[in-house]
């Protein structure tokens, strides 16, 4: 059962496949440095015993699934310098699902070098704040 997926600067192009959904076991996924086109996508949330995923500099634009409130294992969210827009946008506000009580071991959340204006919450309610 595959626990790592490093396809760090492949110099993969097009959409990432909905296949990556079925490494359930997988826990720590490194995209960056591709030149991915679209979205993340949303079978990302199957990968529940997700500890890590670092993404920056993919090329990712679109929306930012929402599925990926279903990492509650996730410790590490790296989504640096990619073009997201549309509803679940980086860019404006930081959306309420990022911040979701049940992903309370993330402990490290890379947004930088995106166009964030703000916060939906208070940062004193992010996961894990005692």
């Amino acid at each position: 059962s595959l626990k790592l997926l490093d396809l760090r600067s492949c110099g993969f192009w097009g959409k990432v496949p909905h296949s990556i959904g079925n490494f359930t076991r997988l826990q720590f996924l490194y995209l960056g440095f591709n030149n991915f086109s679209g979205d993340l996508l949303g079978s990302i949330g199957n990968l529940r015993s997700l500890e890590a995923i670092y993404m920056s500099k993919c090329n990712f634009s679109g929306q930012i699934t929402s599925s990926l409130r279903n990492l509650t294992e996730l410790v590490v969210l790296d989504m640096a310098q990619n073009s997201y827009g549309g509803t679940m946008e980086i860019e404006g506000k930081v959306h309420k699902w990022l911040l979701d009580p049940n992903m309370q071991n993330l402990n490290a959340l890379n947004l930088s070098h995106n166009l964030l204006t703000g916060f939906d919450q208070h940062l004193v309610l992010l996961p894990g704040n005692n």
